[in-house]
This record gives C-alpha cells, structure tokens and sequence, in this order.
C-alpha cells in the first residue's frame, strides 16, 4: 500500500518521467494529455476502449493491461476460493499435531487440520478450481491475444512489413543489387 501511494504521488509530481507521450513530439498521443486525478487514473483506464489503448499506445500496452487484469481476476476468485475453506480449516478437530496452533488467524488456515484429516481434501478442490479457472482464462487470452494480433497485421505500419538485414557484403550494398540478390535467390 505503502508502494503504491508513493506511486501514486511521484506520478502526479514527476509527470514527464510517467507521461511520455504528453511532451514528446514524435510519441504524443491525446490520450496522455488528461493528467487525471491522484487515484482516479485508474478508473478512467478501465473506461478506455481496447482499440482506443492498442492505436494509442501499442499492443505491448494492451497485452500488459490485460495480464494485470486476468492477475486482479485470479486473486479475487482465490479470494472467494478462502471464503468457503477458512470455515473448514477452522472447524478441525484439535489432537497433538496441532496444539501448537495458536492464534485466530493460523486456526484459520491448514496449519489448524491435523494430518491425515479428510478435510485437507478441501484445499485439493480448492486448488482444481483455481487452477481450472486460470486455464480458462489462459485460454480466452489466447484467443483474444491471436485475433489483436492478426488485427494489428493487418495494419499499414512500416514495421510490419520491414525486413531488416544485417551484414551485407559490400558488393550487394546498392538497393539494384540487393534487389536482384533476393529475386534470383
């Protein structure tokens, strides 16, 4: 928390460290020129539309924004997954493995169970869902990740269809020989 207020702050008092494409010429965007509030920047980015990010900052952007998104999904739905097994844990019945156990919070967690105990079968299920649930997310990545692609392709950007070659022999150094070169090749 702590970490990200600082951020928060540097990022209102150092703008041209954080908004690059305000100030830079060859980088400026609309998109940057709102400096946003000390937190409600990060409303106003869930607000923008994907093709709006994508055409604005590049796909690079957008496939990280989305990584931290799927991050903020799987730590809610573990989250919910702890609402269902703090109660199992805590109900575990107390024998020699686990007087040791003391404290509200650790008679909350698998530490309370004693070995062997049935109900350590919970944080099996628990971790198939989890895990199942991340793979589908994975998935619809995956899919979401091939057609941005193939999209931004698509595109008349000169990167994406420059081809860039190194170590030329001299001989092959005008764009007539080059050109011939790669025709009878």
């Amino acid at each position: 928390i702590v970490l990200f207020l600082l951020f928060c702050w540097v990022r209102k008092r150092f703008p041209r460290a954080y908004q690059l494409r305000n100030w830079v010429e060859k980088i400026k965007t609309p998109l940057a020129e709102d400096q946003y509030g000390f937190f409600s920047w990060m409303w106003e980015l869930n607000a923008l539309a994907e093709d709006e990010i994508l055409n604005e900052c590049g796909l690079d952007s957008l496939c990280f924004l989305r990584l931290l998104w799927m991050g903020y999904k799987v730590a809610v739905f573990a989250s919910f997954n702890a609402f269902w097994l703090m109660p199992i844990y805590a109900t575990a019945p107390n024998d020699e493995s686990t007087q040791s156990v003391t404290g509200r919070v650790s008679q909350l967690t698998t530490a309370n169970v004693p070995d062997g105990d049935k109900r350590l079968i919970a944080s099996v299920v628990a971790a198939y869902f989890l895990f199942g649930y991340l793979m589908h997310l994975i998935l619809k990545e995956f899919n979401w990740f091939i057609e941005m692609r193939h999209r931004y392709l698509q595109k008349k950007n000169s990167q994406n269809y420059s081809v860039f070659v190194r170590n030329v022999p001299s001989d092959l150094c005008s764009n007539y020989k080059l050109e011939e070169y790669f025709r009878d090749s």
